[in-house]
C-alpha cells in the first residue's frame, strides 16, 4: 500500500542557517512593471571614473524595458556581445578584477541594486487548458510574473497572503542565501507560515547566475499554482543572438492536489495520477475549447536562448523539439561546458539553459515543428504517456507540423553524468564528517507518530534516517536554534547534528535500499533530490543498490548542481562545503524529511529578520488559535 509521497515528488531541501548579511546597498528599487533607477550619479568634477550605462542584458527577451545597473562600479563597461556572451564586466585597467564565466561566483560577485518587487497570493478559477478549476496563484496569473535581477543584485520581495483558510510561504529555488538563511521560505524551518491577510518581506543577494523557479513551500500550494520564473541574468559558457522567455514545463490536476493529498491520506491508495501537461501555463483537453498553445517563432539562422524549468509535482520531462539539435550550456545555476543532443531530460525542480540554433536538420525552414515534453518512464505516472506530448510548436512559417519519428530513449535518468562538466573547476576534499552522520536510506513505514494525527490519516509514510517528519509551524527550527533548544528536538524532527570547520566537506550517500526492519518497506521509485544553500557536487550516482566498499568517487571537477535524481534502488553520493551555517532539511509532505543542524552555534540574524521572525509567529498563531486548523502533512 503506497501513500501519495510515493508518487508525488519527494525531494530532499538541504537549507542552512547563516550568520547576519552584510549591510543593505542604498539603491533605489524596481517594482515587477518599473524600470530600475539607481542613485544620482556623482559630478564628473568630484570623481572622474564613471560606471556602466544601464544595459539591456543579452538574456532578456527583445524589447524588454529590464535593465542591468552597477552604479558603484568604477572604469567598468558592460562586455558580453554576440561573439563572446561569456564576459559581463570587464575594467578599464586589465590587471583589475573582471567579472565573467570564469569568477568563482562562490567567493566573487559584481555589486549591483536593490530591487523590490510586490507579489500577492491569491485564489481564482482559471482554464489553462479549456477545463476549469480553482487554483491559488500569484498576482492571479499562472505562471505566476517573472521575477528577474542582474548578477550581484539584491532582491526585496514583499508577499501579501490574501488566502483565507491558508497559510503561506515563498521558497526562492537555488538560491544560495549566505547570511540570509531566515529568508529561504520554508514553512516550520526557517519561518512561520505567512497568517491570512498578512505580510512577509524577503530579502536576499543573488550571487549566482542563471534560471530557476520560485514557489509556495506550503504544502501542496505550488502544485495549485504558487509558482513563477526568476532570472538572474549573467554571463553564458555559449554564444546565442536572442533569448526567449522562462519554459515552464509542468504537470497539472483538474482538481485541487489538497484533495488528491487528503484522498490518499485517509485511505493508504495511490493518489490520482496528474490529467494533463502545460508548457508556459497552457495545454489543451479534448472536448473543451482550447486554450493558444505554446509557441516559439524562430527566424532561419539565429541562435536562440531557451530556459527550462520544470515545475512539475509528479513528472520528469524528456523535452525535445522535431528536427533540432540542443546545446546545453547550464545546469541549475552552474553554467557547463557545452554539449550537444537532440533531448534533455528535465526532473521536478531542475533547470536547463539550452541553446536552439533555428537550422532544422531537415533543411525546410518553410515549416513548423512539434516541442515535445515527454513523461520519463519511470519516474512518471503511467497514466502520463496516454497524455499528448506535442505540446508546443516552434514556427518558421504558419504551417502545420509534420511528426517526425523519436529516436531517443525516454528512461528515467538525469543528464549523462559525464557530460554534466562545470566550467568552473572544484576539486572536493575529504570528508569531515563520520559514516554515522553520512548514510541516509530512504524508507516507507508504519506510523508510529502518535498524537500527531487523528487515527483516520495514520497510514504508512515515507522516512529516512529516524522516523516520519512532522515539524511544528509554531516551533520551527530556526527558532529553536537561536534559542539554544537543540536538545529539545524530538524523534520526528529527523535532526543529525553535524558541526565541521568552515569550508570543510561533508559527504551525505542516500540510498534507496537499506536494512529490512518490521514495517518497514523499500520501493523501487526515483526521487529528487535538491539542497538549499549550497550547490553540491555528485561524486557518484548509480542505479545499481549501495553495497560497503562499492564506492569509486569522483573528486576532481564532478557534475554540480542543486537538484539530482537518486535513482530507482540505487543511490548517490553528495559533498558540499560547511561553510554555510545552520541546518538542512530534507522534504516531503509525507513525511520524506531529515535536518542536519550545521555548525549551529554559529548562527545568528540581523535585528529585521529576528524582528520579522517573531512577529510572523505571532501572527500565525493569533490566526490558528480562532480558526479550525488540522496540520494533515509533515509541516514542510
Amino acid at each position: 500500500m503506497v501513500s501519495l509521497w510515493a508518487r508525488i515528488v519527494a525531494v530532499f531541501h538541504f537549507i542552512l542557517l547563516s550568520p547576519p548579511r552584510e549591510q543593505w546597498p542604498d539603491q533605489h528599487p524596481l517594482s515587477v512593471s518599473t524600470k530600475a533607477t539607481g542613485p544620482a550619479q556623482p559630478s564628473l568634477l568630484a570623481d572622474e571614473r564613471v560606471p556602466p550605462k544601464p544595459f539591456l542584458p543579452p538574456s532578456a527577451p527583445r524589447g524588454s524595458d529590464f535593465r542591468c545597473e552597477y552604479p558603484k562600479l568604477k572604469d567598468y563597461k558592460f562586455c558580453s556581445t554576440y561573439g563572446d556572451r561569456s564576459c559581463w564586466l570587464k575594467h578599464s585597467d586589465p590587471a583589475k578584477q573582471s567579472y565573467n564565466i570564469t569568477t568563482d561566483y562562490e567567493k566573487v560577485f559584481p555589486e549591483g541594486i536593490t530591487r523590490k518587487y510586490y507579489i500577492e497570493i491569491n485564489e481564482k478559477t482559471i482554464s489553462p487548458d479549456g477545463v476549469s478549476r480553482a487554483a491559488m496563484l500569484v498576482n492571479g496569473t499562472y505562471p505566476g510574473p517573472w521575477i528577474e535581477a542582474c548578477w550581484g543584485d539584491w532582491l526585496e520581495i514583499t508577499v501579501n497572503n490574501t488566502l483565507q483558510t491558508n497559510g503561506t510561504t515563498i521558497h526562492w529555488h537555488g538560491i544560495r542565501q549566505l547570511h540570509t538563511t531566515a529568508n529561504d521560505g520554508v514553512n516550520a524551518i526557517t519561518q512561520c507560515p505567512i497568517a491570512p491577510n498578512q505580510t512577509f518581506t524577503y530579502k536576499f543577494r543573488a550571487m549566482q547566475y542563471g534560471t530557476s523557479w520560485y514557489h509556495s513551500h506550503y504544502s501542496l500550494q505550488y502544485g495549485d499554482g504558487v509558482l513563477g520564473p526568476l532570472t538572474i541574468h549573467g554571463p553564458s559558457s555559449a554564444d546565442f543572438d536572442e533569448a526567449q522567455p522562462p519554459v515552464l514545463m509542468s504537470d497539472w490536476l483538474h482538481r485541487p492536489w489538497y484533495s488528491a493529498w487528503w484522498d490518499s491520506i485517509t485511505t493508504g491508495k495511490r493518489p490520482a495520477d496528474p490529467d494533463n501537461i502545460l508548457v508556459g501555463g497552457k495545454g489543451s483537453w479534448p472536448a473543451s475549447l482550447p486554450s493558444k498553445g505554446f509557441r516559439l517563432d524562430f527566424v532561419r539562422g539565429r541562435r536562440y536562448l531557451l530556459r527550462l524549468i520544470n515545475t512539475s509535482v509528479d513528472t520528469t520531462f524528456v523535452f525535445s523539439i522535431d528536427n533540432h539539435k540542443i546545446q546545453v550550456v547550464g545546469a541549475d545555476f552552474v553554467p557547463i561546458v557545452p554539449y550537444m543532443t537532440d533531448h534533455v531530460v528535465v526532473g521536478i525542480g531542475q533547470r536547463y539553459h539550452i541553446i536552439v540554433t533555428a537550422n532544422p536538420m531537415d533543411g525546410n525552414d518553410d515549416a513548423s515543428y512539434w516541442i515535445r515534453t515527454i513523461p520519463a518512464d519511470g519516474c512518471s505516472p503511467k497514466a502520463m504517456q496516454s497524455i499528448d506530448n506535442r505540446t508546443g510548436i516552434v514556427i518558421y512559417k504558419k504551417k502545420d507540423p509534420v511528426d517526425y519519428p523519436r529516436t531517443f530513449s525516454i528512461e528515467c535518468r538525469d543528464e549523462p553524468y559525464g557530460k554534466l562538466v562545470p566550467v568552473l573547476n572544484w576539486t572536493v576534499g575529504s570528508p569531515s564528517n563520520i559514516a554515522a552522520n553520512s548514510e541516509f536510506d530512504i524508507g516507507f513505514d508504519n506510523i508510529t507518530a502518535g498524537s500527531l494525527w487523528p487515527a483516520s490519516i495514520q497510514k504508512p509514510r515515507w522516512n529516512m534516517y529516524s522516523d516520519t517528519m512532522w515539524l511544528n509551524f509554531s516551533n520551527i527550527t530556526l527558532s529553536q536554534n537561536l534559542n539554544a533548544k537543540q536538545n529539545e528536538f524530538n524523534s520526528h524532527s529527523v535532526v543529525v547534528k553535524q558541526d565541521s570547520a568552515e569550508d570543510a566537506w561533508v559527504y551525505f550517500l542516500l540510498s534507496g535500499t537499506g536494512i529490512p526492519r518490521s514495517g518497514r518497506q523499500y520501493f523501487p521509485l526515483a526521487h529528487p533530490i535538491h539542497l538549499h544553500g549550497h550547490d553540491f557536487a555528485i561524486l557518484q550516482q548509480s542505479s545499481q543498490p549501495y553495497q560497503i566498499g562499492g564506492l569509486n568517487l569522483n573528486l576532481k571537477n564532478p557534475p554540480r548542481r542543486d537538484v539530482a535524481l537518486l535513482p530507482a534502488s540505487g543511490f548517490l553520493v553528495l559533498a558540499f562545503k560547511a561553510d554555510n551555517p545552520g541546518h538542512i532539511a530534507v522534504h516531503a509532505s509525507g513525511g520524506l524529511a531529515m535536518q542536519v543542524i550545521e555548525n549551529g552555534g554559529k548562527v545568528k540574524l540581523d535585528p529585521f529578520d529576528q524582528k520579522q521572525l517573531w512577529d510572523t509567529c505571532q501572527k500565525w498563531d493569533e490566526w490558528v488559535s480562532k480558526h479550525h486548523f488540522l496540520q494533515d502533512d509533515s509541516g514542510i
